[in-house]
């Protein structure tokens, strides 16, 4: 077998992994990823997914649109928060291939945090949430989702 297509991968729990080829990394590598999006994305979005059935369970809505009672308190906003600490954490104390890498993910963290939670004590504060900030939250969430999960996938392929 030639150097080149044996890549060799060192765990979070001390173990090496030993990849034969391509295949066998990015199926790993998918599975990785995949815990990640299920585990913590899916499961800290339950809450809000049957406050949601309950509000569409109720007759009138109190604001009148069931999205602002959903995720108008800046719920979506701690989530992302604490997925974009989440995602950093993954990335601190572990070499990346590049540092410029790093540089830019933990960057574009501690920007989703400061947003996250400046929009957070807005909303919170607000007597009557704006569409605007429910609209903000989402985008902030979103782009936590795409940041986070690239920490999560930097944070395991550091020195390949």
């Amino acid at each position: 077998m030639s150097r080149s297509s044996k890549i060799l991968l060192l765990l979070s729990s001390g173990e090496i992994f030993e990849a034969e080829g391509f295949d066998s990394v990015s199926k790993w590598f998918t599975a990785k990823v995949l815990r990640w999006l299920i585990f913590s994305i899916i499961f800290s979005l339950l809450p809000l997914g049957l406050d949601y059935l309950m509000a569409l369970s109720r007759s009138k809505s109190p604001s009148g649109s069931i999205w602002a009672d959903v995720i108008g308190r800046g719920e979506l906003c701690l989530i992302a928060v604490t997925l974009s600490a989440v995602g950093a954490g993954e990335m601190y104390g572990t070499q990346l291939k590049g540092e410029r890498l790093s540089v830019i993910l933990g960057g574009a963290s501690l920007i989703n945090t400061m947003l996250g939670v400046a929009l957070y004590v807005m909303m919170k504060s607000a007597a009557d949430t704006p569409s605007a900030y429910i609209l903000f939250s989402i985008i902030i969430f979103f782009s936590t989702l795409v940041v986070a999960t690239s920490c999560i996938a930097a944070s395991e392929t550091k020195g390949v």
